[in-house]
């Protein structure tokens, strides 16, 4: 990713040219998933009503599983549904120790158009790569259309536009089925599917499908869909004190030196707020750099701390920054700068 201030220019992407297209009884499967596992699906949608809570309509949810030669046309014409202003969605699967999925909301809406034309740039990896999905959704109509990791297109729309999705999924030789992808015989999804990587990425200088996300985080205006003030796992159970790690973006105080770097932060935090906030403490207290964003950030599990961490304690009672280091990319350091860092627990 090729930086210029605090503009992030997005270097083109390659989907890797040594996988071949995989099926299943002639249902072509997405560049990023192994056929080995996977059951045979039946082309269709289901649709269910879903009423409104409070002041949110009564509406129709399509979920419709076409073959790969046909998804595309599909998630086109289902993103046609929406009107003007659209908030973007964002699921990728979570590095977190914790959570199996990171879900980003959009806080605010962004014009179609703009939305739309992101999801042409990214479209050869949103309709190839199993690890992430995208879509977007809107109030006036509520109107909802994702695309999930496995590509099925989920269509959500008032009472009023049911026949017109009906009448969509009708041109794309869709019907109405009980069944689109068969459980297995405890009842689960996919649980012994293989998920392949579909991005090249031969060097540093290929983006990845995290940096991929991160483009579409900033453009979008996402938020990860989770309490900052609490520190729980997927099922809800209160967690306490964790390990984490943040991988930070910043940029050169100085704006002559036209620098920056990734600051690496490990540190013990019992919430994604409080983490940030130590985060912020750890930038304020020197002057080379300012804060461009989180690249990432995400609870590690104790076992898998890295070998400088092997001397803290399996228990923690205080929130702190265990160490912090610097990958600098650009002008050269000042003399008194200092690569890496371990600070002492605070409170």
């Amino acid at each position: 990713m090729v930086r210029l201030g605090t503009i992030r220019v997005m270097r083109s992407f390659r989907l890797r040219t040594d996988l071949a297209r995989e099926s299943v009884g002639g249902f072509q499967l997405p560049l990023g998933i192994e056929a080995a596992g996977v059951p045979h699906p039946t082309e269709g949608y289901l649709v269910t009503f879903r009423e409104g809570e409070e002041e949110e309509p009564d509406t129709y949810v399509f979920e419709a599983t076409a073959s790969h030669e046909r998804v595309r046309g599909l998630f086109r014409d289902a993103l046609d549904l929406l009107p003007g202003e659209v908030r973007g969605i964002l699921e990728i699967e979570s590095l977190d120790a914790y959570r199996s999925l990171d879900v980003h909301l959009g806080i605010e809406p962004i014009d179609r158009d703009d939305f739309l034309a992101d999801i042409a740039e990214f479209e050869p990896v949103i309709l190839e790569d199993a690890s992430i999905g995208v879509g977007g959704n809107a109030d006036e109509p509520f109107v909802e259309v994702f695309i999930d990791g496995w590509k099925t297109v989920t269509i959500e729309v008032p009472i009023e536009l049911k026949s017109r999705v009906e009448l969509l999924l009708a041109r794309h030789g869709l019907e109405e089925t009980d069944e689109t992808w068969p459980p297995d015989e405890e009842g689960r999804l996919f649980s012994t599917v293989t998920v392949r990587p579909v991005l090249q990425v031969t060097d540093t200088q290929d983006p990845n499908i995290d940096e991929i996300a991160l483009q579409l985080r900033e453009r979008w205006a996402l938020e990860l869909d989770i309490d900052p003030q609490r520190n729980l796992d997927e099922q809800g159970v209160e967690l306490g004190l964790t390990l984490w790690h943040a991988i930070v973006m910043v940029v050169a105080a100085d704006p002559a030196r036209e620098a920056g770097a990734y600051v690496d932060v490990w540190a013990t935090a019992g919430s994604l707020a409080e983490m940030e906030q130590l985060i912020d403490e750890a930038l304020d207290a020197q002057d080379e750099w300012i804060f461009d964003g989180i690249y990432s950030v995400e609870r590690v599990a104790f076992d898998e701390r890295p070998d400088e961490l092997a001397e803290l304690p399996l228990r923690r009672s205080e929130s702190g920054v265990h160490r912090i280091t610097v990958d600098r990319w650009g002008g050269e350091p000042p003399e008194d700068s200092s690569e890496s860092s371990e600070d002492e627990p605070h409170g």
